[in-house]
């Protein structure tokens, strides 16, 4: 292990002459044998450092992609500029009449198989990057196993799957091992569903384990610009005693609200318990702070092509932009 010295230019004289600090050096196998206490860094860390909290969420270009873990598990203190304009369903719900039989889900799998294809083949969806998220590792082998046969006949897929960007790759993983990726679109495989004789077993994995709610909010904050949930069944079949299976039920449920606009209030009802006002209407009627602003607005109206638009005091989580210049091409 290095010592630690600075950086060169504040280290003067020979290797000779330095002589290292023995508190500077912790002891091999002490460390280890602290380390293998625990599962992580972050655990090892817990209780040794203060925690400082992040306020601003730079990854998703939509609110509705986290408000779900910014009020389950951030009391609503993150802060997110949306694409206000846009009327496109952030996340979109796909039900199929799936049939899960050991731990495979076969009918959902070629569910995402076939999505998976129509948005590399969507011009809408030109270069943006795609991941695949499961619930267990047999459905991600099973998906895995489907896309590699599909991109053996064809090119477009195969230039996803094999991208030599590691970024702009496809990936296909488990909500266990997706902690620190992102892409643009993100595909939820649920899995879940009744088996074949129609029964349902509210056996939902590592979401019953501790920290059950913590591997949800990372799979479900890894999405940029959409997120596709493909399920088979809906949030009012789960009956959940753990905080990670009943987080997830309250998931599905918000995806199942956002796919009509006047399920506002039901969703500020869904998440009560952690914050108020979670989906606030925008409104897009002209107001003005000061005389200036409005000076500045006639300008910008004056000036700008027509594929432009100006919207004044656009709400941006818990503060409001003056003047956003939207364009709508």
């Amino acid at each position: 292990m290095e010592s630690k010295r600075g950086n060169d230019d504040e280290y003067e004289g020979n290797d000779d002459e330095y002589e290292e600090n023995d508190d500077d050096i912790l002891e091999t196998e002490s460390d280890i044998a602290i380390f293998d206490e625990f599962r992580s860094l972050i655990d090892l860390a817990e209780g040794r450092f203060d925690k400082f909290m992040l306020t601003y969420h730079y990854r998703s270009k939509y609110k509705e992609l986290i408000d779900f873990s910014n009020y389950k598990y951030y009391q609503g203190k993150l802060n997110i500029v949306s694409d206000t304009l846009d009327k496109k369903l952030p996340i979109e719900v796909i039900n199929v009449d799936g049939i899960r039989i050991n731990k495979i889900n076969e009918i959902e799998a070629n569910a995402v198989v076939d999505l998976t294809s129509k948005i590399i083949n969507n011009e809408n969806y030109e270069g943006k990057s795609i991941g695949i998220i499961t619930f267990n590792s047999d459905q991600q082998s099973t998906i895995e196993t489907k896309i590699q046969e599909f991109a053996s006949s064809n090119p477009k897929m195969a230039e996803h799957v094999n991208n030599e960007d590691p970024k702009k790759r496809l990936f296909i993983k488990n909500i266990e091992n997706v902690q620190g990726d992102e892409r643009d679109i993100i595909i939820f495989s649920i899995g879940f569903a009744k088996d074949e004789f129609g029964g349902f077993r509210n056996n939902f994995g590592p979401l019953n384990n501790e920290g059950g709610e913590k591997r949800l909010n990372v799979a479900v904050s890894r999405a940029k610009e959409k997120m596709f949930v493909v399920k088979s069944i809906n949030s009012g079949e789960i009956r959940a005693n753990k905080k990670g299976a009943q987080d997830f039920k309250d998931f599905l449920k918000y995806c199942e609200l956002l796919q009509e606009k006047n399920n506002q209030e039901s969703i500020r009802m869904l998440l009560s318990n952690e914050a108020n006002n979670l989906v606030e209407e925008v409104n897009f009627d002209q107001q003005f702070d000061s005389p200036f602003e409005e000076e500045v607005y006639d300008e910008l109206i004056a000036i700008l092509p027509r594929r432009y638009i100006v919207r004044t005091q656009v709400e941006a989580s818990k503060f409001k932009i003056d003047l956003v210049i939207f364009d709508t091409v």
